[in-house]
């Protein structure tokens, strides 16, 4: 996986946050308006598909995209009940699928966190590298040299309490 852990964290907890959403509104959907709710549930589908691809997040993007299709299939029919229950499967098939994700990255920060010690990790060496990583790659991305330049990175104190938060970045 080629994607910031935060980023790719943050991502899956925005869709499952947004997937609950959508079970939500089904649950209390009592007016019968299938044609409201489908739109609903294209919009936040759509949403995350288009943020998966931004993070190049492949197999999510394309779960996304047949969920989409399966809406599209919909427009211009008169929708019931019934024809929602392919897209929930699909969708409890993509949380589930999430939720292993999620599962894994803890497994991973685990053995990261208990195998190196916290001056290995957040070291001023480590951080440096981050941005030497994170500047090749906008470079690379955009087309533009960049020539990156830290001096003296033994002198620069960083209090612990932000080290953390830097690395991210």
């Amino acid at each position: 996986i080629k994607i910031n852990p935060s980023t790719l964290q943050e991502y899956l907890n925005k869709a499952m946050t947004s997937l609950g959403e959508i079970y939500e509104r089904y649950e209390n959907e009592k007016s019968k308006d299938f044609d409201s709710l489908a739109k609903f549930t294209f919009n936040i589908i759509h949403n995350l598909k288009g943020n998966a691809t931004l993070i190049e997040l492949d197999l999510l993007q394309d779960k996304f995209h047949s969920v989409e299709e399966s809406l599209v299939k919909l427009r211009g029919k008169k929708i019931e009940g019934s024809d929602f229950l392919n897209i929930l499967y699909e969708i409890n098939e993509i949380k589930r699928m999430i939720t292993d994700m999620m599962g894994m990255i803890r497994k991973i920060a685990n053995i990261y966190y208990n195998t190196a010690n916290e001056e290995e990790i957040f070291s001023n060496d480590k951080i440096i590298q981050s941005f030497e990583r994170a500047i090749d790659r906008i470079s690379n991305e955009t087309g533009k040299k960049v020539n990156f330049q830290f001096d003296n990175p033994d002198e620069v104190l960083i209090p612990e309490k932000v080290k953390m938060h830097i690395n991210d970045m």
